[in-house]
């Protein structure tokens, strides 16, 4: 029988438990126990109230994994304190449904990769030699799998999906499924046009299709998240010398995110809001991982120099390692971090309401928000209309914004 355990006081989160900044709430969700892991958040629901993750927990310093979730009304919610072990990878709408990894033994399955399904009213299944990535809102429909790309429904259990036209092996996994369960995404073994990894979409109708091909060619891409939608995917290609680059498949075709200053390569998208206009993800490599946001007006930036410049936020040291999950309106993130030297903790961003001619950030359009874009504008440090100069043609941009009002 799951058990929930609700811990809330017992929290100790330090000095960044909560910061907001008018309407920007920036809040770290502590690692709550004695393994040093820490916590980190997979995913949020639509709406961005609910964070799922998994943490380490108290009085148990072997307790590391456990599946967490997260308001600001409760705290922190322990889904269940002997499912340990475990990877929380994605939620149903309403956090009804969480499902993961764990590689620990349950009911007499050997470690292994297994995937599992918690739900709310207290029932939980486990699929030994499985993955699960992905979840419909309504709980219904999982992508995963582990030597191919599966889906699961109530109905049917775990399907192969098929192979990639002109191939004869398989191999790969479905990573994201759209939010009615009808489009599933991932990579999967392909001969064409030589031997390798490519990222595909999958329907009913059209079975397993490869996703637009990337110029420069890459070694190999991979679907790691979908629209609600199925109209936008993101993910990422390899490309020499074995780099990582974040890409997003449109109708008409394969984009990548464009140059990120200072690192060309190594950028994956992790991410996508319900329209496909906001992304997020990491850049860098191995350790040194930062969280990563792009938006069609602006393109890629590091997410901790947008919060400190743009909305005013004091993060101290605080480091955001990788952006994990984001609403379907893009206003609120969620991911990893640290200090320096301590375990990783969770955190999630709400930056209030999309205003771009706000820029004060105290969700009102008023003359304060003229009068500061006129500081920024003066001292240089505004490029409104994101081309990459701060001219005349940025304040026409603004006031013309401004008038329209939000």
């Amino acid at each position: 029988m799951t058990i929930a355990l609700k811990i809330t006081a017992s929290l100790t989160l330090g000095p960044f438990a909560s910061l907001s900044s008018a309407q920007v709430r920036f809040d770290v969700i502590a690692g709550l126990g004695d393994a040093g892991f820490g916590s980190s958040a997979c995913a949020v629901t639509p709406d961005g109230r609910i964070v799922v993750g998994h943490t380490d927990v108290p009085g148990c310093p072997f307790c590391v994994g456990v599946p967490f979730k997260w308001t600001e009304e409760t705290g922190v919610t322990i889904l269940d304190p002997n499912l340990r072990g475990v990877v929380a990878y994605a939620a149903s709408s309403d956090a009804a449904y969480v499902v993961g990894i764990s590689p620990s033994p349950h009911d007499g399955i050997p470690p292994c990769d297994t995937a599992y399904r918690w739900s709310s009213d207290g029932t939980m299944w486990f699929e030994k030699y499985t993955e699960a990535f992905g979840i419909s809102d309504d709980g219904n429909v999982i992508a995963g799998g582990i030597n191919f790309p599966s889906r699961w429904t109530p109905d049917t259990g775990w399907t192969d999906l098929g192979r990639m036209p002109d191939t004869s092996n398989f191999g790969g996994v479905a990573r994201a499924v759209s939010s009615d369960g009808a489009v599933i995404v991932g990579s999967a073994y392909s001969d064409v046009p030589q031997p390798s990894f490519r990222a595909f979409r999958w329907t009913a109708e059209t079975g397993m299709q490869p996703l637009a091909d990337l110029l420069p060619p890459a070694h190999s891409d991979t679907a790691t998240a979908i629209s609600r939608d199925g109209r936008v995917i993101v993910g990422y290609a390899t490309l020499p010398p074995s780099r990582s680059r974040a890409v997003r498949w449109t109708e008409s075709g394969a984009h990548f995110l464009g140059e990120f200053p200072g690192y060309p390569y190594g950028t994956r998208a992790a991410a996508v809001s319900a329209d496909g206009s906001v992304i997020v993800g990491t850049y860098g490599e191995g350790a040194s991982t930062l969280a990563l946001l792009w938006d069609e007006r602006r393109g890629p930036r590091d997410l901790r120099t947008e919060l400190i410049n743009e909305y005013g936020v004091d993060l101290a040291n605080f480091r955001l390692r990788g952006a994990t999950g984001i609403s379907v309106d893009g206003r609120v993130i969620v991911g990893f971090g640290n200090q320096p030297g301590q375990p990783y903790r969770a955190w999630r961003v709400s930056l209030g309401w999309d205003c771009a001619p706000d820029t004060n950030h105290d969700g009102r359009l008023d003359s304060a928000d003229f009068f500061a874009f006129l500081t920024r504008f003066f001292s240089l440090t505004i490029d409104f209309n994101a081309d990459g100069l701060t001219d005349s043609q940025d304040l026409f941009d603004y006031l013309a914004a401004y008038f329209a009002g939000c």
